[in-house]
């Protein structure tokens, strides 16, 4: 999934198409792709292919910055923290309710 994503978010062998992107990016995010997770709330904070949300794309960051590995995790980090400065406490607090949902409805594999 997350390579069709990228062939649509380059434009690479099909139309470059940001909501195709957005799609297979979630299809990989919800199986608990960092890469996936990372680029899929990138597309929510720049409203790429979908609505711009923050809270959105935090949530997604949120996500990434747990799982990922080395520059990736730094910056999902990066990101989630940038996000979160444009959110409510409400927002913020929503989002982070949201992230540990899915983190005890997806546990890490060991």
């Amino acid at each position: 999934e997350i390579a069709l994503a990228w062939l649509y978010m380059d434009g690479k062998g099909v139309p470059q198409d940001y909501t195709q992107a957005a799609f297979w990016f979630r299809q990989a995010a919800e199986q608990g792709n960092a890469s996936a997770q990372l680029n899929l709330g990138l597309l929510y904070a720049l409203g790429e292919g979908v609505p711009k949300i923050a809270e959105e794309a935090y949530f997604w960051f949120n996500l990434a910055a747990a799982t990922a590995k080395g520059t990736e995790q730094e910056t999902a980090v990066d990101a989630r923290d940038r996000a979160a400065m444009e959110l409510t406490s409400a927002e913020l607090s929503r989002a982070q309710h949201r992230a540990a949902e899915w983190f005890a409805a997806h546990p890490p594999k060991p």
